[in-house]
């Protein structure tokens, strides 16, 4: 893509959902804030476009394995922190629903995507 002459490199959707799926596995617990960003990406029409490649070259998981051990981090999430490194981007009323409901509708959102693999 050229921007004032120059060619630019950049990333496809695929390959963006791809990659902060691998991060939010990364970091896990010390990033609470990649769990919005794939609550979002997974509950999205983006959640159905993901670079299963990427994942694999990063993780050597499979998507079935991935999906498992992504809910295992989530799971462990201590929800008392959930708006550390998070609450002051949100909203009242988004911290409100991050604190009640974030994790759960995550936990399902992941469920969903390792069923359907």
């Amino acid at each position: 893509m050229p921007f004032y002459g120059v060619k630019i490199q950049k990333l496809s959707l695929p390959d963006i959902v791809a990659h902060k799926l691998c991060v939010a596995l990364e970091r896990g617990e010390r990033a609470r804030r990649d769990w919005f960003d794939v609550h979002y990406f997974l509950g999205s029409p983006m959640g159905a476009v993901i670079n299963e490649q990427i994942i694999f070259d990063r993780t050597k998981l499979t998507m079935k394995e991935f999906y498992k051990t992504l809910e295992e981090k989530v799971r462990k999430t201590n929800r008392a922190r959930i708006l550390d490194g998070l609450g002051e981007v949100l909203e009242e009323s988004q911290k409100d629903w991050a604190r009640a409901k974030l994790i759960d509708e995550l936990m399902g959102l992941i469920e969903r995507n390792r069923d359907l693999c």
